[in-house]
């Protein structure tokens, strides 16, 4: 499956690992890597607690 979650104990986040293997999720990978002129932050985004995207 290409989805993962992660957390370690006392975070107060939990990460989101998406792997690129087909149609449905390079798309994805495109929708999110798109706006950024930064390599160093492609394919991160924080989502605050009312699920709006905050992208870091």
């Amino acid at each position: 499956h290409p989805f993962s979650i992660t957390s370690a104990p006392g975070d107060d986040y939990l990460s989101i690992h998406i792997r690129t293997v087909g149609d449905w999720t390079e798309e994805l990978k495109r929708v999110f890597t798109e706006p950024f002129d930064d390599f160093s932050i492609i394919g991160r985004a924080k989502f605050n607690k009312f699920g709006e995207m905050d992208q870091a």
